[in-house]
């Protein structure tokens, strides 16, 4: 076994140590998580005392993050909250910092509220998906978000920006703060990076102005949350939600099929994610034969070879369909495939009362 299969596994949740070389790395990940978590501590607290400023929009913030590194469901809430504020007549825009993007750019217009303009890996794959689902929203990325804010602002005047994973980015003021957990593992195996997916202490959650809970199992109540959460320094509104799978999105666009349209059918599946276990476990549970599944690097884009690689991989396995997920769907070219390639839409769905989210958006808006 390779210490990458070592160690990650601890990163997710195992408390065990493992021995040998991959035991000596752990204690030295161990080690160095102290000092970067007394570091963030120090950063937020020069914040909250003001010994650093933050810059004050001229138009409200919103900023949907997490505390762990890896998918917490951001993108899907992002989209929820941006088509909530659009249909009761905002006008929005997205802000992100374009991770994994290659345009240097100090503002990249990744959609101007009529059409989308960039696509990776120019621009951020997350960015790109946001904008094929929001039309009519203005999308941008950069790495300094006051900068890309002003720009739109003296562009567009939107009447909301949403920052999309932006908890630890303090040197934006932001009128709206929600946190996302994973139900399942919020605080991953508890530890700070590096030897854990920790961002900050769980006590950072004192910042929050909302916790929604995502993947949450089924049957947990909201209000035995509301008391640990209390425990680490939270006591604001807490919200549920889930994903749940709404259709095809076929390679060349257009309508997405209904989900019945690829039961039985035989697939092989493909994924750059942090964690393809959730996308994976989602397609035989929806019906399809499953012929193979290959993991991929998270944001990862695929070159000339690989996609080749993949169509004789689905060949040779007797697939009739590539399935993968929205995020990968906007890196792969529309043309050579020999095979049609469909993403799975992914809806959010609140298990709790969504009038605490609702509320706190119109707020922070109106």
């Amino acid at each position: 076994m390779s210490l990458r299969e070592t160690i990650l596994p601890r990163l997710d949740g195992s408390r065990e140590w493992p021995r040998g070389p991959a035991g000596w790395l752990w204690q030295m990940l161990r080690g160095l998580a102290a000092p970067y978590g007394g570091t963030m501590r120090l950063r937020a607290e020069a914040y909250r005392r003001g010994l650093l400023s933050a810059w004050q929009a001229p138009c409200p913030v919103v900023s949907v993050g997490n505390l762990t590194t890896g998918g917490t469901g951001k993108t899907p809430l992002t989209l929820w909250m941006a088509s909530h504020l659009q249909e009761v007549g905002y006008r929005v825009a997205v802000v992100s910092r374009g991770y994994g993007q290659t345009s240097r750019e100090a503002v990249t217009l990744v959609a101007d509220g009529e059409q989308v303009l960039e696509r990776p890996p120019r621009a951020a794959d997350e960015a790109v998906l946001l904008a094929r689902r929001l039309p009519g929203v203005v999308v941008a990325t950069g790495p300094e978000r006051r900068a890309v804010i002003e720009a739109l602002w003296r562009r567009f005047a939107p009447d909301v920006v949403i920052l999309d994973d932006a908890f630890q980015h303090l040197r934006v003021r932001r009128d709206l703060d929600v946190v996302l957990l994973d139900g399942r593992r919020p605080f991953g195996n508890g530890r700070l990076l590096p030897a854990g997916l920790l961002r900050e202490p769980p006590t950072a959650l004192s910042r929050a102005s909302l916790v929604c809970l995502t993947r949450l199992a089924e049957g947990v109540e909201v209000t035995s949350w509301k008391e640990k959460l209390l425990q680490l320094g939270y006591a604001g509104e807490v919200v549920a939600t889930a994903h749940r799978p709404a259709g095809w999105q076929p390679l060349q666009g257009g309508a997405c099929w209904p989900l019945e349209a690829l039961r039985g059918r035989r697939v092989m599946g493909f994924a750059g994610l942090a964690d393809p276990t959730s996308f994976r476990e989602s397609l035989p549970a929806l019906g399809l034969d499953v012929a193979g599944f290959q993991a991929f690097a998270d944001h990862h884009f695929w070159g000339d070879a690989e996609l080749r690689q993949l169509r004789e991989r689905a060949h040779s396995l007797g697939a009739a369909y590539l399935v993968c997920t929205e995020k990968d769907l906007v890196k792969l070219p529309a043309d050579g495939w020999e095979i049609p390639v469909v993403a799975l839409r992914i809806d959010v769905v609140f298990t709790s009362e969504a009038r605490p989210l609702i509320d706190a958006l119109r707020r922070t808006v109106g």
